[in-house]
């Protein structure tokens, strides 16, 4: 299991368990989420597109991503998952 710490530009197959910190509608249609996440090693910024992937995401929650990816925007990281199965409730830790 990855942390925070070791994520790196464009890296994909991605397998990481976090804690969403703070979660922004950015869009309503589609909808697009912006959520604040991390662990013990750092934060990041997760985008989630359409209502299925980001009701998954909710404030003060763990969740565990699998097959995720890192995208560059503006010079910075954004976790993203292509499908919303791909995020599942995680026990707190």
């Amino acid at each position: 299991m990855m942390k925070v710490m070791d994520l790196r530009p464009r890296t994909d197959n991605i397998d990481i368990t976090l804690k969403v910190l703070d979660v922004k509608i950015i869009h309503k249609a589609p909808r697009v989420a912006e959520s604040l996440v991390g662990d013990e090693t750092g934060m990041i910024v997760l985008k989630t597109i359409g209502i299925d992937q980001t009701k998954r995401v909710r404030e003060a929650t763990m969740v565990r991503l699998r097959n995720a990816k890192i995208e560059m925007f503006k010079g910075s990281m954004r976790l993203m998952v292509k499908k919303a199965v791909d995020i599942e409730p995680a026990p707190d830790a």
